[in-house]
């Protein structure tokens, strides 16, 4: 991962100031493998970045999006299945990578298979707002899989 934070940003992304901000990662990037060396067990250390310590201090809807070859799928599928928020998980056959870049294809960037196009085109929204007295009406859960 430190490697990975060493690469600079996508130009296309954030524009004419790459270069600036590549040199401004490079030189706050924590060296990280030596804390999580001291920490290899759970402990206070990692629960702060943890959800699963307390799944319920998770309130507002949530959308999660991941791939079956992502080596963090555990993670987020027991996100999607512990939340009691309104959640939707968006999960497709690719890797840890952008959604508009993910192999193996189809990419959330495929015209048909636009995330935009996939939540509209899904039954139960997110989230909406009730006609009469203006509370928000949430969906518990929703699943969208994409397949090759």
């Amino acid at each position: 991962m430190v490697a990975t934070n060493g690469l600079p940003p996508d130009p296309d992304i954030v524009g004419e100031g790459w270069y600036e901000e590549w040199l401004d990662r490079l030189e706050r990037t924590p060296q990280w493998a030596y804390e999580w060396l001291r920490h290899q067990q759970r402990d206070t250390y990692w629960l702060h970045g943890s959800p699963c310590a307390n799944y319920e201090s998770i309130e507002c809807p949530t959308m999660l999006i991941g791939g079956w070859l992502d080596g963090y799928v555990d993670g987020m599928l027991a996100l999607a299945e512990h939340l009691t928020c309104p959640t939707r998980t968006v999960i497709g056959p690719w890797g840890h990578y952008r959604p508009a870049t993910g192999l193996p294809a189809p990419t959330l960037a495929v015209k048909s298979w636009s995330l935009s196009n996939a939540i509209r085109s899904t039954p139960i929204p997110i989230c909406s707002i009730h006609p009469t007295n203006r509370s928000p009406i949430c969906a518990p859960k929703s699943v969208l899989v994409f397949t090759p």
